[in-house]
């Protein structure tokens, strides 16, 4: 038999590589716990490995990850073609671009949240229907 292999079974280690690259360069960008490395990595690393280990903050995680990379492609591609167009940054610096920006990543969380959540929220709210994500440990 031959030996059948998907990228299924890597989406929990790249789920973890992904939450852990990503709460360690906000640690290290933003310093909240200071510049010892050692102590960011370790917070990354314990949150990382709630993610792994929690089926829907995993859940969630996959969710949100092409979605956010389709969203950055798209927003280089966008000021790519900007600064091909106007050969300056001075749209790309003005507070309504940076505002759009915020939105549209807090809609795609939020938009993320309730397609993982969504039936946990249905179950307070009285709404019966069928679990929107099937979560498989």
């Amino acid at each position: 038999m031959a030996l059948e292999f998907s990228l299924a079974y890597l989406a929990p280690v790249l789920a973890f590589l992904f939450v852990i690259t990503l709460v360690y360069a906000l640690l290290a960008k933003t310093k909240v716990l200071g510049e010892n490395t050692s102590i960011n990595f370790l917070i990354s690393f314990v949150i990382a490995m709630i993610f792994l280990l929690a089926p829907m903050a995993r859940a969630y995680t996959l969710k949100v990850t092409p979605w956010l990379v389709v969203f950055l492609v798209c927003l280089f591609l966008f000021v790519l073609i900007i600064t091909f167009v106007h050969s300056n940054f001075d749209l790309i610096k003005s507070k309504w671009f940076s505002a759009a920006l915020i939105i549209m990543l807090l809609a795609i969380f939020i938009i993320s949240g309730i397609n993982v959540f969504g039936y946990l929220i249905n179950r307070y709210l009285g709404v019966v229907g069928i679990s929107v994500v099937d979560i498989k440990d």
